[in-house]
């Protein structure tokens, strides 16, 4: 499991992304520029109010929330890759994924159209200040004709009813947020909802 967005509050801010480097990319790597919250919160005010705060929390505005989606081979002749996707932090101008967590390997098809998909389904922990397990999380977008960026991705999956009983936010649990809005996904296969879809929306550009 990879974190898929936090506050990196020990890292040494430099927003000349010009000039940065991945330290531990094989390949020139990606990072998101544009988080969005696209379905999440039963109101679209809490929806809207995550989302002012993602605005500008992000390269190359703010090194705050780093993302890194690092392919493992070059894309222009592939039609399958892996991604490392995880938490990011910055130290003098190098870009590197955070020690403290692992990134995930997300394998990727990548067709004719140069539209990326994950093969299968996974576990990913977003951060919104607090830990959000995705479940059947995928992440799908397109590069550009050059491969310089990342455009119309996405990250879907499904938010666990019972896992929202325990997260505690500014007013009570995240279950108080969303116990308004019908479950529509059923996790488990039995027949019964028991989970909230979710889709976040991102942007990414290529840095070598």
């Amino acid at each position: 499991d990879a974190d898929a967005g936090a506050d990196d509050d020990d890292s040494v801010v430099d927003d000349d992304d010009d000039d940065l480097c991945c330290s531990d990319c094989v390949f020139p790597a990606f990072v998101i520029d544009h988080l969005e919250i696209v379905t999440f919160l039963d109101t679209p005010v809490g929806n809207a109010f995550i989302n002012k705060l993602l605005v500008g929390a992000t390269p190359p505005d703010s090194d705050d929330v780093i993302l890194l989606f690092d392919p493992d081979v070059p894309l222009e002749a592939a039609s399958a890759f892996t991604a490392h996707f995880g938490l990011g932090m910055t130290t003098e101008d190098l870009y590197s994924f955070d020690p403290a967590e692992v990134p995930v390997d997300l394998p990727m098809s990548l067709d004719d159209l140069r539209q990326f998909v994950t093969v299968n389904e996974h576990l990913l922990i977003l951060q919104f200040g607090v830990e959000l397990p995705l479940h059947q999380a995928q992440v799908a977008g397109r590069f550009s004709e050059d491969f310089q960026l990342i455009t119309e991705a996405a990250i879907t999956g499904a938010v666990d009813e019972a896992d929202t009983w325990d997260i505690e936010v500014t007013a009570g649990t995240l279950h108080d947020q969303m116990d308004d809005r019908p479950l529509d996904i059923d996790l488990n296969g039995d027949g019964v909802m028991d989970a909230w879809s979710f889709e976040m929306a991102f942007t990414a550009y290529q840095f070598l």
